[in-house]
């Protein structure tokens, strides 16, 4: 079961190396395909006082570090073709945030550098749709392996749902690899609660999906983005070792 996973962004290395050391050891222990996940840059904060992260040539660095340490596959938002020419040869997967998942220049950059491509749909794209942009690698390249996570779709204004029966149907779109994140999708009116991310990690591993996109820190609390949607570190161990038991049981039939 691939894993992608990690804190929403890097807040410095000392907590980098923190997350990196108690993920990494999940994943060992359940045996998953790891892509330790941490944004260099967010770039699409609701404000200029929202932290974005220490920026590329900083957080690359700093990937490189836990990656060298821990020997796992990391992987990082990318914005802009400058980004993805200077610094996607340092990552193991060339991650297309949501908003820029249409965004052809963003696509071609990625293709030319040869390594598998994460392309997350666009809460707002149906999951019929998630072709298009898939087919913009295959039509150039076969050989580059797509992943697509699904982070819901919008219903209305402030609520974005997260619907099983999309991966069967994005599994029809050519992307080799249909991947679920299930600490995104929320509603306006609530904070997030980690027991819906159990909830829709166990649903969409029984619908077919290849893996989860998870955001985990060891203490969201004092983590400068998106905490509210990040599940501790200290609870994965709970939700993985559910997630990997139901994985492997409707693999072996």
């Amino acid at each position: 079961m691939i894993l992608i996973c990690g804190p929403c962004v890097i807040d410095s290395l000392n907590d980098l190396r923190i997350d990196a050391c108690e993920i990494s050891a999940m994943a060992d222990k359940y045996s998953l395909d790891l892509y330790f996940k941490a944004s260099c840059i967010k770039d699409n904060r609701t404000n200029l006082k929202n932290y974005s992260g220490p920026g590329f040539t900083i957080g690359i660095q700093y990937l490189e570090e836990v990656k060298k340490q821990y020997g796992m596959k990391i992987t990082t938002d990318f914005h802009t073709v400058e980004q993805i020419e200077v610094y996607a040869n340092r990552v193991d997967l060339i991650q297309i945030p949501a908003f820029l998942a249409m965004q052809t220049s963003l696509i071609n950059a990625a293709i030319k550098i040869g390594k598998p491509i994460h392309i997350k749909k666009p809460q707002w794209l149906p999951p019929y749709d998630v072709s298009n942009p898939v087919s913009k690698v295959k039509d150039q390249s076969k050989d580059i392996e797509v992943f697509m996570t699904d982070r819901g779709t919008t219903f209305g204004y402030g609520n974005v749902m997260v619907d099983p029966r999309h991966i069967k149907k994005m599994k029809t779109s050519d992307c080799d690899k249909v991947i679920v994140d299930i600490t995104h999708p929320q509603n306006h009116s609530e904070i997030y609660s980690a027991d819906y991310a159990e909830q829709l990690g166990m649903a969409s591993i029984a619908a077919g999906a290849d893996g989860l996109f998870i955001e985990s820190t060891y203490n969201p609390m004092i983590a400068k983005c998106d905490g509210d949607s990040m599940i501790p570190t200290g609870q994965l161990y709970h939700y993985l070792n559910k997630f990997t038991k139901l994985y492997r049981f409707i693999k072996n039939g």
